[in-house]
């Protein structure tokens, strides 16, 4: 056998069977290294590394993680005895990813923990009079006609309901989780408390589609055959067509079936004023319209609109629509609400329609 120096810990190994080699499981598939570069790594060296290499990729799973954080010292010992070498290898950035990784994955009980308790703050310093909870987030109403939008809802107080919904992503989903949830902690920005007067309206936007699938129909003709149904997308005036296209002698057909589909592509969105003044827009499931109209119902969207036509017409005189350099400039002015975020595109084409009379 041919005996080689680990590049990791310099101890003298046979390359043989049993062994880690550059080809398979040497430094060289450890960390992406190209095949020019023949490095060995012996097999323990190869076997502690490799959870490493997976975590700074971020193609791991809890085992790695935990392999990682179990072994962080001895890991980061071997990354500086590679770096010593001088073979020209960066890790440093890998090493950072990796030790970030491992450190949220240690703190998980820590950060949840204090996620709870910043819930759990928020809601006895503040008045709120109605609260409905939605898919982990809670959305209320205090006692100074406020909307509350809490992205950590109440229901997360239970016992392991926050622990659960973590755990029910992948682990790099559970990092990333855990990573935002505690950035979002720091800096509260996890809620938000919108004044009344700031709030400019929600809306249902999308709609309900429907969608019919068929099935079978298959058609065979002096061996012609005519796909079942043609993918599922044809429909029976279709298919009656194509079957009686085929009409004549040694025709066999099978049954059809189609299966009509809902789907909802219904959401909403809310728009609100931030503290700073500019326009912000968060969008929900349709789920959330009721729960809206039922806490602030003069703020949805055709509601604001009747009321601010009303007033227009009431306090404004009655006057010729706009004409020549006059229309031109209030379309300037109305493009320029839709650049800063007051307007919507939908609604500068309505009222553009409306100046233009079409």
């Amino acid at each position: 056998m041919d005996s080689n120096s680990c590049i990791l810990c310099g101890r003298k190994f046979s390359i043989g069977h049993g062994v880690f080699k550059d080809s398979k499981f040497g430094v060289n598939a450890l960390f992406g290294i190209g095949a020019q570069a023949r490095f060995h790594a012996c097999k323990e060296c190869a076997e502690l590394l490799r959870p490493f290499r997976n975590v700074a990729s971020g193609n791991y799973g809890g085992v790695d993680v935990a392999r990682c954080s179990r072994n962080m010292n001895e890991i980061r010992n071997r990354i500086n005895m590679l770096s010593e070498r001088e073979y020209g290898l960066d890790l440093s950035e890998k090493m950072q990813i990796t030790e970030h990784v491992c450190d949220i994955y240690q703190r998980e009980a820590e950060i949840l923990d204090s996620a709870k308790m910043a819930i759990r703050r928020f809601l006895e310093g503040t008045e709120i009079t109605q609260l409905y909870n939605y898919e982990g987030m809670s959305l209320g109403k205090t006692t100074k006609n406020e909307l509350v939008l809490m992205y950590l809802g109440e229901s997360y107080l239970q016992e392991d309901t926050l622990k659960t919904m973590v755990h029910s992503y992948s682990t790099p989903e559970q990092i990333q989780i855990l990573s935002t949830m505690e950035s979002k902690i720091e800096t509260d920005t996890w809620r938000i408390v919108v004044p009344y007067d700031d709030i400019i309206y929600f809306q249902e936007k999308g709609d309900i589609a429907y969608s019919t699938v068929v099935e079978g129909g298959q058609v065979t003709s002096k061996g012609v055959s005519v796909g079942g149904a043609v993918a599922g997308k044809l429909l029976f005036g279709d298919v009656g067509a194509l079957i009686g296209s085929r009409a004549g002698t040694g025709i066999k057909s099978e049954g059809i079936t189609s299966t009509v589909n809902e789907h909802d592509n219904r959401y909403v969105v809310l728009r609100f004023y931030k503290s700073d003044k500019s326009v912000q827009e968060e969008s929900f499931g349709y789920d959330v319209f009721s729960l809206l109209n039922t806490m602030f119902p003069e703020k949805e969207y055709s509601y604001v609109s009747v009321n601010k036509l009303a007033e227009k017409r009431t306090d404004t005189p009655l006057q010729s629509a706009p004409q020549g350099e006059e229309l031109i400039e209030q379309l300037k002015k109305l493009k320029d609400l839709v650049d800063i975020g007051i307007l919507t595109e939908e609604e500068f084409v309505a009222k553009k329609k409306q100046l233009l009379g079409i």
